[in-house]
């Protein structure tokens, strides 16, 4: 049984910063990323000398910063003002294990 269906719902209401009240949404979509690297110890020769270790946590840091400086279209909706497309990667992060440990494992919603 669809819940809107059962009692009526037709549409929905969002408001954004502006006067404007508008039926509709702009969009969302979610996605999780997660990058797998290598643990070591940060002190260790291993590390020191690139024979062991990648960190996850920087791998990932270097794909939220590609998607931030990628040109998006900025598709316009008369009934949404001056809101476009809005990218925003990254808002949850997670990584890492402990302070001296090369994270083996990044992720972010």
């Amino acid at each position: 049984m669809n819940l809107a269906n059962s009692i009526g719902i037709q549409g929905a209401i969002y408001t954004y910063l502006n006067q404007t009240v508008t039926i509709g949404h702009r969009g969302l979509q979610r996605y999780i990323v997660q990058v797998m690297g290598e643990s070591v110890h940060s002190g260790s020769e291993r590390w020191n000398n690139g024979t062991e270790g990648a960190n996850a946590v920087a791998a990932l840091s270097e794909i939220l910063l590609a998607i931030e400086r990628e040109k998006w279209p900025e598709d316009r909706n008369e009934n949404f003002g001056d809101l476009t497309l809005k990218v925003t990667p990254g808002t949850v992060f997670t990584g890492g294990s402990f302070e001296s440990i090369i994270p083996s494992k990044a992720q972010y919603v």
